[in-house]
């Protein structure tokens, strides 16, 4: 009999595989269904904040990111990985409700302090989770695809999130969308819940607790820094992530370059479509050579500065088609680094690749 080796075909249908990849797949897009997206900083405009009071809980977010990316890799090898997204998605929604309960800059602070505490713990932590359970079911070769679906799913939720935010202000308001964003966290629990986790049972005599702890950190960031290949995947993943930053300007871009305010919201569409047409194609070639990805970076690359530089709305076009070789790749460097990652440190490697 032969066994499949892509999650969506094969002569031998894995129903565990398929099983599990639906989970991740729901998990991943109520992760980021989230409609309080769209309208959280008129909440905090509301309360009479400025964008430079804004800007603080910015920095605190990005901040607090840091601090705990690696330290709470460190973790997730140490304890139930589930159990860390539970923790994951209760932090974030306890940072919501600090927003609604006090809206002002103490709370806007406290609440992205929460957030950022909460993305820390997740970092790392799922890709480690996702590995270990298609190990457990011997189909690691389906890691790249289940990843990229998992990606696209993000991906459709937060568009249909932004958009469905809308008439959720119109019926319920700016608090209300807020109390229903946090109301379907359960939803997101619920299915973390859903997904297995068998890891290996530590021995008795294997030691516990902060030296344990200490232990795996400094472990797993000499294998991330040390290890060849590893620490080339580490720095390669970190660049491609950081090429995304300029997502956030787009808008700006597409005014900049002719585009009338009422297309830019079409035109910030496009590298969220580029994204999961990336991720499409990272489904279909899992196992597409270094160097031809190395070639569509490079094309990639073209289309950004290209766009840029073209005088023309339209050139956004070019930036959509950046997004979807950038994240073919990110996708692509991911499933390498998981492959050359020691299993006891696996999510501080992650980690350690979401910090740089």
């Amino acid at each position: 009999m032969t066994t499949p080796t892509s999650v969506d075909g094969g002569a031998a249908p894995d129903l565990a595989l398929r099983s599990l990849r639906r989970r991740l797949v729901a998990w991943a897009a109520a992760t980021e269904f989230v409609p309080l997206y769209a309208v959280y900083a008129l909440l905090f405009e509301d309360a009479g904040l400025t964008p430079a009071s804004i800007s603080i809980g910015f920095a605190a977010w990005s901040a607090t990111a840091v601090v705990f990316e690696v330290p709470s890799g460190a973790l997730a090898d140490r304890v139930s990985r589930r159990g860390l997204l539970v923790a994951s998605t209760l932090l974030r929604a306890a940072g919501f409700t600090v927003w609604l309960a006090a809206p002002g800059l103490a709370g806007v602070v406290a609440g992205f302090v929460l957030w950022g505490m909460s993305g820390a713990a997740s970092s790392g932590t799922w890709q480690a989770l996702v590995w270990d359970e298609l190990a457990r079911l011997g189909r690691t070769d389906a890691y790249t695809t289940v990843t990229a679906r998992m990606a696209q799913a993000e991906g459709v939720a937060i568009v249909v999130a932004l958009l469905g935010a809308a008439p959720l202000v119109a019926a319920f308001g700016l608090v209300g969308v807020g109390v229903i964003s946090i109301a379907l966290h359960v939803v997101t629990i619920g299915l973390v819940l859903s997904v297995p986790e068998v890891r290996a049972m530590r021995g008795v005599d294997e030691p516990t607790g902060w030296s344990a702890w200490a232990a795996t950190l400094r472990t797993g960031v000499r294998a991330a820094t040390r290890t060849p290949v590893l620490a080339r995947l580490v720095a390669l993943g970190a660049l491609l992530e950081v090429v995304t930053v300029i997502e956030e300007y787009v808008p700006l871009l597409a005014r900049d370059l002719g585009a009338a305010d009422v297309w830019v919201p079409v035109l910030v569409v496009l590298p969220w479509v580029g994204n999961l047409v990336g991720a499409e194609v990272a489904a279909r070639r899992p196992d597409l050579a270094p160097r031809a990805a190395a070639a569509v970076v490079l094309v990639g690359g073209g289309g950004l500065v290209g766009g840029a530089l073209s005088g023309h709305p339209l050139g956004i076009v070019g930036i959509g088609a950046m997004y979807a070789v950038v994240k073919t790749a990110i996708v692509l460097t991911d499933a390498r680094m998981q492959e050359h990652a020691p299993d006891a440190v696996r999510a501080t490697v992650a980690s350690v690749r979401g910090f740089v």
